[in-house]
């Protein structure tokens, strides 16, 4: 009996340990100590969403008051990225569906007479006073000015603004009235969503160079010259602004004097497909429990070792974003993201190209063979976390939707000195307050804050160290050896 209890022993403790070694030589982790320059890449564009943009009509609305002078005086950066846009809306749109015009209180047609590649060398100082009264281009009523594209924005058209952006107000109490004007801003994309227009509107920010007058908040005109901030301001129903961001948007920040972009939607995404890498970027070793997944997508893990020493345990999860009609730069940007469980960090975003995850240093590391018929679903975006404690339930996390910092640091409330303060010159007058007033529309409609919110179920890790393991299943067997052999004895007394 002695004989049979320590042959079973042997052979439990055997099986375990082969079993253990197993699962460690399969364990894989993969570091990015090796940088790979790589470009992401784009996937052409399929013929029925070109058919489908061609019967889009563009309409271009330039804001020519007499701020904007300086920007078309003499060859600037404006024109050159001016006319690199035309160029592609003339190929993705037709130049029979590009409309232009100039705008301040009133819409105006172009009088400039050239084709839509030309028209650009064409705008000058005189074009843009030529269009309406001295008076329509005293002030720029930013408000009246998206009132009039908002209303002349249809099913089948977009509409662009190049505008500086800058609330023109009457002297006096500066913040309240910009706070005045913010809520008009917000009134007039509110009123469009009210008359049914499920509008989204795409703010790009670029630098020119600049040569005019600077018209300041007590309305004093001051010679300027030096680089400008400006924007583009793209609006337009959702369908329409999903078309032109996966066309012509990603050409948007090669165009000269590009710095920034804000996309901003009230459309109701949802992120369905997502998925934990359980061999790929990971520290620690996991393990999918099984029958919980969907559609071969691991949403709920166990973890088998939760990582050595002082090195953290990681985590990476792939997303399918492609729903999204934002910009892959708030994408990627891990401040705009929101975590519920504060032991977990957000460590590093990457895109997925093939087989391969692209970081933004360029950075490139393959997704393991284990792990790809996982994301066989279309995943874009691979998302990595860290943790000193991962004794939780779970890792839950919300893409926020932000005002983009770059907003904040590009505004200022004085600009009074702006002629003689380089870094002012940089600046916008009001801009967070205009785009705030936006951003509050959308926000009102949704009444949501976040775009998309995903979790992650996590088992409680079991012991990390490997030798504990065969200690405490050695000890267990011996207490059971040393309990049977109490009762043999007492056994072989009676």
């Amino acid at each position: 009996m002695r004989q049979a209890l320590l042959r079973l022993g042997v052979i439990v403790i055997t099986l375990f340990l082969f079993s253990s070694c197993e699962r460690a030589e399969h364990k894989r982790v993969i570091t990015d100590s090796q940088p790979q320059k790589d470009s992401i890449f784009v996937p052409p564009i399929p013929q029925d969403i070109i058919a489908q943009q061609k019967d889009l009509k563009i309409k271009l609305y330039i804001e020519n008051s007499g701020s904007m002078i300086g920007y078309v005086n003499g060859p600037t950066q404006l024109k050159d990225m001016l006319q690199n846009l035309l160029v592609d809306l003339k190929y993705f749109y037709d130049e029979e569906n590009i409309e232009i015009y100039f705008i301040n209180s009133k819409i105006h047609a172009s009088s400039i007479k050239s084709g839509v590649v030309n028209f650009a060398n064409k705008l000058s100082i005189s074009s843009i006073q030529k269009a309406g009264t001295k008076k329509d281009r005293a002030t720029s009523d930013l408000n009246n000015i998206f009132k009039q594209i908002t209303s002349e924005t249809e099913d089948n058209s977009i509409s662009i603004l190049l505008s500086d952006f800058i609330y023109s107000i009457e002297p006096g109490e500066t913040v309240n009235r910009l706070g005045e004007q913010q809520a008009l801003t917000k009134n007039v994309f509110l009123t469009a969503d009210k008359d049914g227009q499920k509008l989204t509107t795409n703010v790009y920010q670029y630098f020119s160079d600049y040569d005019g007058k600077y018209y300041d908040l007590n309305d004093d005109d001051k010679p300027q010259k030096g680089q400008r901030p400006y924007y583009l301001a793209v609006i337009g129903e959702q369908n329409n602004i999903k078309q032109f961001t996966k066309s012509i948007g990603p050409k948007f920040n090669n165009y000269k004097g590009y710095s920034n972009e804000y996309l901003l939607t009230a459309e109701d995404f949802e992120v369905k497909d997502f998925t934990v890498l359980t061999s790929t970027l990971n520290n620690g070793r996991i393990k999918p429990i099984r029958g919980t997944d969907i559609n071969g997508q691991i949403r709920q893990i166990e973890v088998e070792e939760s990582g050595r020493g002082d090195t953290p345990f990681q985590l990476a999860i792939a997303v399918d974003l492609s729903s999204l009609a934002i910009t892959d730069n708030y994408i990627t940007d891990i401040a705009n993201y929101e975590l519920y469980n504060k032991d977990w960090a957000l460590f590093k975003i990457g895109k997925i190209a093939g087989d391969d995850i692209i970081f933004s240093n360029g950075k490139k590391l393959s997704i393991s063979k284990a792990d790809q018929p996982h994301v066989q679903f279309g995943a874009t975006h691979v998302f990595i976390f860290k943790s000193s404690d991962v004794n939780n339930k779970s890792l839950s996390f919300n893409l926020k939707r932000n005002m983009p910092q770059w907003v904040t640091d590009s505004s200022l409330l004085d600009d009074t000195d702006l002629t003689i303060n380089e870094i002012k010159q940089k600046k916008t007058f009001g801009l967070d307050y205009l785009i705030n007033g936006i951003s509050s529309a959308y926000l009102q409609a949704t009444k949501k804050e976040s775009y998309f919110n995903i979790n992650i179920s996590i088992e409680k890790p079991k012991s990390s160290s490997f030798p504990g393991q065969v200690i405490g299943f050695i000890f267990l067997l011996l207490l059971i050896a040393l309990i049977v052999r109490i009762i043999l004895k007492r056994k072989t007394r009676k």
